[in-house]
């Protein structure tokens, strides 16, 4: 079954990454409680007061034990892009939160290397590598990269299930697998540039074959 993926979370709002690096920093709890909530992760964030100025305020974003692994947003976010930007990949992104705890990010890799339109219609394949992170622990870290279809104008999209040969998908809690997904990610991202032809052809005559058959 494929699995319809919406662009944004439902209640998320879309900002600018420099929204989401904002200061973040995990300490001990002052108050007696079981090992379980014995750290609070921490955050100073922009918020509107009640004259609508925005000021700064401390906020507590997660009660924890003392082997959580905080992995802030800014060994994410600005990793990812500067991996683009080394492989020269063309990309738009946008970036969303929900309640500055859960993070969302869809990179869209606007190359025209890596791109295919259907002959005679608008339906658009190409990259993409979407992310979600949180500080609540609700929402593990999780990058997936792979060819999506735009199914409808209000941004839903599926996943290609014919390109999962080229696909990526890692996840977890802790640092090693945050880098490894860096890794991971550059090593697909070169053997994209170096076979562009060889790939775009492999959609090509995949989806051109799924387009000329009728399905009763």
């Amino acid at each position: 079954m494929t699995t319809r993926i919406k662009k944004i979370k439902v209640g998320a709002t879309i900002c600018e990454m420099e929204s989401l690096l904002f200061k973040v920093d995990i300490i001990d709890n002052p108050r007696v409680t079981n090992k379980e909530y014995c750290k609070v992760v921490t955050a100073t964030i922009e918020k509107n007061n009640a004259e609508g100025i925005v000021e700064l305020v401390e906020m507590d974003l997660n009660y924890c034990s003392d082997i959580y692994a905080l992995i802030k947003n800014e060994e994410i976010f600005p990793k990812i892009e500067q991996v683009l930007f080394n492989n020269a990949i063309d990309f738009t992104v946008e970036y969303s939160h929900i309640n500055n705890v859960c993070f969302y990010a869809d990179f869209t890799i606007t190359d025209t290397r890596f791109g295919y339109t259907m002959k005679g219609t608008n339906d658009v394949i190409k990259p993409m590598i979407r992310v979600q992170h949180s500080y609540n622990g609700l929402t593990k870290y999780k990058i997936i990269f792979g060819y999506f279809r735009l199914v409808c104008s209000n941004g839903m999209t599926i996943a290609v299930q014919e390109m999962n040969e080229f696909n990526l998908s890692i996840e977890g809690k802790h640092t090693d697998s945050v880098i490894r997904s860096f890794a991971k990610l550059d090593s697909i991202l070169k053997h994209f540039a170096a076979n562009a032809q060889t790939i775009t052809m492999a959609i090509t005559a995949r989806y051109e074959q799924l387009g000329g058959s009728w399905v009763e």
